[in-house]
């Protein structure tokens, strides 16, 4: 059964307009030095990502390279529509986006010496967004164990004039667009969380988040979020329940975290992670693969 995705989001626009972005390939991924682009868990309601470009910059043969903050240089646009993001420090790109793709074409994903993770475009619609109305390309991406076997890893919304609006991996993280600026007109809202502002959005419920990207080689950030301070605990195990390593052991604040693991000197195959906190255990798995 196929699903629906709701945006429950305020909107930021005059009043009375009546607006459709223009559907080029390239308004499906938006850059300008200054975008911001806001996402928040849809099971909780706390934010879980700001995006902002810092700088673009452009090589000999025109394709873009843009900033971001704490992420320096993350996505390569091409001159053919493709959109990369870099991924450190292996430095190994992700395809992402075929800008111009249209439903049924399909592209390798990740890693690059494998045909074995592959995006795909299953639909195409219109939809309205912040009160605009536009197209948005819905994108799985999906790994292939054999010629009848597959497993469902992700799927991406990519809207005209905005981006990325959604996010919904297995079995999570599930984000969505709750606020932009782009190209100076601001969409929804943005948060900004200082301390004066942080007691508002802490999380309600303690929850271990699904990494990403997984699967991954070697590089992947595992997320969780806290509703008090407490001593945690965040272990890796490998498939047989043998410890590989503990990564937090320490008291820390209420809020969300993301925690970067490198399975460098570890073989291809499947994984867990658990985290401990105050009596709340939950373990999630993940996939290596070289």
């Amino acid at each position: 059964m196929k699903s629906t995705i709701i945006f429950c989001v305020l909107s930021v626009f005059p009043l009375g307009a009546t607006q459709a972005f223009a559907q080029s390939p390239e308004s499906f991924f938006p850059y300008h030095v200054g975008d911001t682009w806001q996402y928040t868990l849809d099971n909780t309601g706390i934010i879980y990502q700001t995006d902002i470009i810092v700088a673009d910059s452009t090589d000999s043969i025109g394709g873009h390279y843009l900033k971001y903050t704490n992420a320096g240089y993350r996505y390569h646009i091409d001159t053919n529509y493709n959109v990369y993001e870099l991924i450190p420090p292996v430095q190994d790109f992700y395809h992402h986006y075929k800008l111009d793709a249209e439903i049924g074409d399909n592209w390798l994903w990740v890693p690059p010496q494998s045909d074995s993770i592959r995006a795909k475009i299953v639909d195409i619609y219109p939809d309205t967004i912040f009160g605009i109305n536009t197209m948005v390309k819905e994108i799985e991406y999906w790994l292939f164990i054999s010629q009848t076997d597959s497993i469902w890893l992700a799927t991406r919304f990519l809207a005209s004039g905005f981006g990325l609006i959604a996010f919904w991996g297995e079995p999570g993280p599930f984000y969505h667009l709750s606020g932009a600026v782009i190209d100076s007109e601001q969409y929804g809202f943005i948060v900004s969380i200082d301390e004066g502002q942080r007691q508002l959005f802490l999380p309600n419920v303690v929850e271990l988040y699904q990494n990403y990207p997984n699967p991954f080689n070697p590089i992947t950030t595992i997320y969780y979020q806290l509703t008090h301070t407490t001593p945690v605990v965040l272990e890796v195990f490998n498939s047989l329940g043998q410890k590989v390593i503990t990564l937090v052991n320490e008291l820390q604040s209420p809020g969300t975290y993301k925690i970067r693991f490198d399975g460098a000197n570890l073989s291809s195959g499947v994984y867990y992670y658990q985290i401990e906190a105050n009596g709340f255990i939950q373990q999630k798995k993940m996939l290596l693969i070289k």
